[in-house]
């Protein structure tokens, strides 16, 4: 038993031993102290650089926005100079797209037709225009037709003497409408498209100055109070 127990003693650590495997510890402690306190350092680094990129997106984004919005300025702008330019023109639907019509004579008619034929000298240029397309109903071939006047007078004399929801006339169904830029026609488009399922408004429209409004339902009419192109 004697022999066992001072096997056993001579295997535990010594008093030099112990001092050797405490300073190893030590150390080792201090290795990872410092590894921590170099990943800490990284970390707030990294930190910092995220906010400041952060802050940078931030900067872009307010640029953006800014940008964003005087292009959208500018688009109006132009557009508002190119219906501007339209001003005195108008367009008739639903004339048959033949190659052999005589365009004025054509006009000529429908001028007649709705009652203001005395405008015809006032006429700067008619001309087809766009794509000829085939009506759904009749199967005939049409084709639209710009009248360009020489004065916003006559071309809202005409306008106003328009046929009213596409009638038959001798020369057949017509119909007459404003000169829109593609964006106004968009955005027109646009508005009876979001008020088709809401019975407050009754329908969307172009006003003669080409401002757009809305009538309501049970209730006024709710326009611009100002024109932007007359």
């Amino acid at each position: 038993m004697k022999t066992y127990l001072d096997e056993l003693v001579k295997a535990l650590p010594t008093k030099s031993d112990l001092a050797t495997i405490k300073e190893e510890v030590i150390n080792k402690f201090d290795e990872l102290i410092t590894k921590i306190k170099t990943l800490e350092d990284h970390l707030f680094e990294l930190e910092r650089r995220v906010e400041k990129a952060e802050r940078k997106a931030d900067a872009l984004e307010s640029q953006m926005v800014v940008r964003d919005n005087a292009t959208e300025l500018l688009k109006k702008a132009v557009d508002d100079q190119e219906q501007y330019g339209r001003r005195n023109s108008v367009r008739i639907n639903g004339l048959p797209a033949g190659k052999s019509d005589d365009v004025m004579c054509t006009v000529r008619k429908c001028l007649d037709e709705m009652g203001v034929g005395d405008v015809e000298m006032d006429i700067d240029r008619a001309h087809k225009i766009g794509k000829p397309t085939i009506n759904n109903k009749t199967g005939v071939l049409e084709q639209q037709v710009l009248i360009k006047f020489r004065s916003w007078q006559a071309r809202t004399k005409v306008y106003r003497a328009r046929p009213r929801g596409n009638i038959a006339t001798r020369s057949g169904k017509f119909s007459v409408c404003l000169d829109l830029t593609k964006r106004r026609q968009a955005l027109l488009s646009l508005a009876r498209d979001l008020i088709a399922n809401r019975p407050q408004f009754a329908y969307a429209f172009a006003d003669i100055n080409c401002n757009f409004g809305l009538k309501m339902a049970f209730g006024d009419f709710l326009k611009p109070k100002r024109s932007c192109v007359s």
